[in-house]
């Protein structure tokens, strides 16, 4: 929680986000901008690391490369939380389509001739 990260009264915290949500809310967006820039770091900068696998034959296979499933794996989680910090601006977008037909009828039932 925020409150035990700066050492503070967790009911402070609360009682700061109820005198100032707009300030929270534009925080909220702050920090996914922060996450989305982050995205792009990891997207642009290779990590070498080290695979091993075992053969069917029980012999160790060592490469070394491009983390390119890590660094995806990490994209794609910060993805996620900077939909969810900020869905209009970076969540997904969802179009509705609608297609057929409507008729309305209208009925007087103030004029009722006998």
């Amino acid at each position: 929680m925020i409150a035990d990260s700066v050492g503070i009264n967790k009911r402070q915290v609360w009682d700061w986000l109820q005198k100032f949500p707009h300030q929270y809310a534009r925080a909220l967006e702050d920090r996914a901008d922060k996450v989305v820039e982050d995205i792009l770091a990891i997207a642009d900068t290779p990590k070498l690391g080290v695979t091993t696998k075992i053969n069917d034959d029980g012999k160790t296979e060592t490469t070394e490369g491009d983390m390119i499933q890590h660094r995806r794996l990490q994209v794609d989680a910060r993805k996620w939380l900077a939909g969810k910090m900020a869905p209009k601006k970076y969540g997904d977008k969802i179009e509705q389509t609608v297609q057929g037909s409507l008729t309305v009828s209208t009925v007087n039932y103030a004029h009722n001739p006998k």
